[in-house]
């Protein structure tokens, strides 16, 4: 009994896999691309049209130097249009695609951003849809750290009225008391109609609708 149990169970687990093989197999349109080592990719995003901007600690890919920011066309070959000019000590941990086509880079911390010909000290940087920076945001000084000096930023969530919610482990943004998690202005200044409580009790990695 046993035995037909198992062998029923591996029969299951061999169409199971072939099914999920079929499902996510490899596209052969998109190019993979090469990525000069050593490197790593933090996040990647895709656009409606099917395009991808990724970011992460890289210099080159495909020959081209690039480093820390770049779009792939959908078929995975670089987006000359895309003008990334990151600053060589920028640290960009992820990029948040908003519904006008623009992009909020989100740094690790509050180490100045700088992208598109824009630095902004804050570790938040937003970007126009040709990868030019956007100066009319600007989100001041951005994280403090509340108690043990370690300050994070660690995702950004784009709302649709424009407003931005920020979320990490600090205990002021810009001045404003605000405990792991704040929402910002379309501006970037800090929403002070925005109040959740005392805030997150410990540091938030991530926010999602």
């Amino acid at each position: 009994m046993k035995t037909l149990r198992l062998f029923i169970t591996l029969a299951a687990c061999t169409l199971a896999g072939a099914s999920a093989a079929q499902a996510q197999a490899l596209d052969p349109t998109f190019a993979a691309p090469s990525v000069y080592a050593p490197g790593a990719v933090y996040s990647a995003t895709e656009q409606a049209d099917g395009k991808l901007v990724t970011v992460g600690n890289f210099s080159r890919i495909n020959g081209t130097a690039v480093p820390r920011l770049v779009r792939f066309n959908a078929n995975g070959t670089l987006d000359a249009a895309f003008n990334q000019q990151v600053g060589s000590n920028a640290v960009v941990y992820r990029a948040r695609l908003l519904s006008n086509g623009q992009y909020m880079l989100v740094g690790f911390d509050n180490t100045p951003v700088q992208a598109g010909g824009v630095t902004r000290p804050g570790g938040l940087l937003r970007l126009n849809a040709d990868g030019s920076g956007d100066a009319s945001f600007d989100a001041g000084s951005g994280p403090v750290a509340a108690e043990d000096n370690y300050t994070s930023l660690d995702d950004a969530l784009p709302l649709a009225n424009g407003q931005t919610l920020v979320v990490g482990r600090f205990g002021q943004f810009s001045g404003a008391a605000a405990n792991n998690l704040v929402r910002l202005n379309a501006n970037g200044s800090v929403d002070a109609t925005f109040r959740p409580g005392t805030g997150a009790n410990d540091e938030v990695l991530t926010v999602c609708r």
